[in-house]
């Protein structure tokens, strides 16, 4: 191990506590540890959800981990601690609820041949690495498959990449994606005086919705975070709450439900309803009410999240929603916006409205 790494680490411990031997680093004894969750592990620079993401150690890898632990944390149901863990050659924090050990007897690990100077420590500065901002898309269009749609025409887009979602065959608690042609079509049966048309696609079968994008999309790195369908959608009343992550590695967020329930039936009224997402993002805590979002939201019956998941690719959920009131259906995308002040920004938005 390359021990000159671990300076940062020790930095703060060695200032406040000059006495400090070298039995007492992090890395006195070791195991070895296999990484059992199945999207990987991240690495981060601190024993903190906030830390500093080092890189991630992919499902089945093997890593050197320390007995000592820095704290307890619970990811989902999942309760497990910090612990300091070498992989290639990487050195940092990992959460060891998603590991398991394959070898028993502790490896010691030598100190560095040389002492070092507790002054010499204190005095230098760890090298600051330069903060890269990662683009991730936050503009995709949506639509439904929808017939004798009344509308304009000219704002839907045939000539950008379009993306359906299925229900999967296979497993009715999944979905499957796949790249299609969409056609907008004038209706052959005229029901009113507007303009109506058909939007249809090459594939026979009827998608739950199309995602659009300017740029080709890598379909097999689209995550779904929830198992719970169209068919079982995600609805809140006010003193419910649901928490989501792409993955057990992933920054989890928390949506809550606050308001009051005036009266109940297919379409309840709620005063004051509010949708509160939490999370931190970039080692920052965020909240933000996305039922102002969402037209229509609580207007009749709640709005519902009909698909849970990462477009983007910043393992931030992004979520489709449903609302509706007496005559119109509203779709609204909400996408994460890691490089904003909030969690999530509206993509875009569909309306289905009957045709008059």
């Amino acid at each position: 191990m390359n021990w000159k790494h671990l300076l940062p680490l020790l930095l703060p411990f060695l200032v406040l506590s000059p006495s400090i031997s070298w039995a007492q680093t992090p890395c006195e004894t070791s195991e070895l540890k296999q990484i059992t969750a199945p999207s990987g592990l991240r690495m981060r620079s601190a024993p903190k959800i906030s830390g500093k993401v080092v890189t991630t150690v992919p499902f089945d890898s093997l890593v050197m981990a320390c007995k000592e632990k820095y704290g307890e944390l619970k990811v989902d149901d999942q309760m497990g601690q910090w612990t300091f863990v070498v992989y290639k050659e990487f050195e940092g924090f990992m959460f060891d609820g998603y590991m398991k050990t394959k070898a028993t007897e502790p490896v010691a690990i030598s100190p560095p041949p040389t002492p070092i100077s507790v002054d010499s420590l204190a005095v230098s500065k760890p090298i600051e690495e330069p903060i890269r901002l990662i683009h991730y898309p936050t503009q995709f269009k949506i639509l439904t498959e929808a017939y004798n749609y009344c509308g304009d025409a000219n704002t839907i887009n045939p000539g950008i990449n379009w993306y359906a979602f299925y229900m999967s065959e296979q497993d009715q608690a999944d979905m499957a994606i796949e790249k299609v042609k969409i056609q907008v079509i004038l209706s052959e049966q005229k029901l009113s005086e507007s303009l109506e048309f058909d939007i249809r696609t090459t594939n026979s079968n009827k998608s739950v919705f199309l995602l659009g994008s300017e740029n080709s999309l890598d379909i097999d790195k689209i995550k779904r975070a929830s198992l719970r369908g169209p068919d079982n959608p995600i609805s809140l009343f006010p003193g419910q709450k649901e928490r989501f992550a792409v993955n057990a590695s992933t920054e989890s967020v928390e949506l809550s439900a606050l308001g009051n329930v005036i009266s109940l039936g297919d379409c309840p009224e709620i005063d004051g309803y509010q949708l509160l997402g939490k999370s931190i993002i970039k080692g920052e805590n965020r909240t933000q009410n996305i039922a102002p979002l969402l037209n229509l939201a609580g207007s009749c019956g709640l709005p519902k999240a009909i698909w849970v998941g990462d477009i983007n690719g910043d393992e931030i959920v992004d979520i489709l929603w449903a609302a509706r009131s007496m005559e119109l259906s509203v779709f609204t995308l909400l996408i994460s916006d890691i490089n904003g002040s909030s969690i999530w920004k509206v993509s875009d938005t569909w309306t289905l409205s009957p045709c008059k």
